[in-house]
């Protein structure tokens, strides 16, 4: 038995879940499983969590684009779609067309947020 599972049968922690079942959905609507990893396993696990902890990229994430669609935007700004084309109709974001899709630049977004003017107010600041 490794350290973990001894520690949660000591503790009593986890008593709960003792009369499921693997693959049984429980009323909560979870799905109970049961997870077998090898000494290397958590270690590899522990790593990536470090490295995410510390804000590192992983080299085989794809880089982030530098367009976001309306819902992405509206995501990245944690307001609804409809906060995101007002502001396109408002001209305070740039709409960029793209076949059938609309995009936002990710920079402009982002300063945006910043309070830096954007769209049409940074065009007039520049003029």
């Amino acid at each position: 038995m490794n350290r973990a599972v001894e520690r949660v049968v000591e503790d009593g922690a986890g008593d709960e879940d003792v009369d499921r079942r693997e693959g049984q959905i429980t009323g909560d609507g979870e799905l109970c499983v049961r997870l077998r990893l090898s000494e290397d396993d958590v270690e590899r696990v522990a790593r990536r969590v470090v490295a995410l902890l510390r804000g590192e990229r992983d080299e085989a994430a794809p880089p982030e684009s530098p367009y976001l669609s309306v819902p992405e935007a509206a995501a990245y700004l944690r307001c609804k779609r409809q906060r995101v084309d007002d502001l396109l109709s408002q001209r305070v974001l740039t709409r960029i067309k793209e076949g059938g899709r609309t995009l936002v630049a990710r920079a402009e977004v982002e300063a945006h947020l910043r309070g830096e003017p954007t769209g049409r107010f940074a065009r007039r600041r520049a003029a």
